[in-house]
């Protein structure tokens, strides 16, 4: 109930977090693992992305909260206009 109330859902009912445990606990065993935990959450379209995915998730969150295009955001990385991005190109954009 702690956990819920930090998140804002401070008026869920017992009997409502009774159906949300055994919405989440699949087996039945009494406890939610890892596992069904996170199978139940990507069924309503919360992924579990990794360290990468989140970077370029956060890379596509400016890129349209500043109004980018992607050709405007690979001249930002391509400023020798080859027509391609190396490391060091890459790396001086974030320095």
């Amino acid at each position: 109930m702690n956990a819920l109330e930090k998140l804002n859902f401070d008026d869920i009912s017992i009997q409502e977090l009774d159906v949300l445990w055994k919405n989440l606990d699949q087996d039945g065993s009494g406890d939610i693992d890892y596992r069904e935990f996170v199978r139940k959450l990507e069924r309503y379209g919360l992924r579990n992305i990794g360290k990468q995915e989140n970077i370029m998730y956060q890379l596509a969150k400016v890129m349209k909260k500043k109004d980018i295009k992607l050709v405007q955001f690979f001249d930002m990385f391509n400023r020798h206009e080859r027509g391609y991005i190396t490391r060091e190109d890459f790396k001086d954009v974030f320095t």
